[in-house]
């Protein structure tokens, strides 16, 4: 049984849709330095320590959100392209990204930019 299953129900169509597209639309902190659009996971955020649900999800790369050093990358050279992880380095994550309800406005708001979100040929939200 996955981690996921025994703390949410299963995600609906919608929530599926969603964590598609912030995946393909990219990591939200590496946006924010101007590192282009690349490939994120979905980062379900959480609150007094548990996943809040699938709808509060932001994209994040492996080294944003579990401090996975690109392959051919020290550590060291990962920090300074791509600054702190949330897994290694989660205060000055949060200093220079803001915390999960700024991150979570920008993901939406990444969304919303690149239109409604689709799902058995009905429209959505986000």
């Amino acid at each position: 049984m996955s981690f996921m299953s025994q703390s949410l129900p299963d995600a609906t169509p919608a929530e599926r849709e969603r964590f598609r597209l912030i995946k393909e639309l990219g990591c939200v902190p590496c946006r924010m330095q101007g590192l282009g659009i690349n490939p994120g996971e979905a980062n379900h955020l959480l609150s007094a320590g548990r996943r809040r649900g699938h709808r509060f999800t932001v994209s994040e790369c492996p080294y944003h959100h579990r401090g996975a050093v690109p392959a051919g990358m020290g550590e060291r050279a990962a920090y300074g392209v791509f600054g702190p992880s949330r897994a290694k380095h989660p205060r000055e994550f949060e200093s220079r990204f803001g915390d999960d309800e700024t991150l979570l406005k920008m993901q939406d708001d990444i969304l919303r930019r690149h239109g409604s979100l689709r799902v058995g040929g009905r429209t959505v939200a986000c």
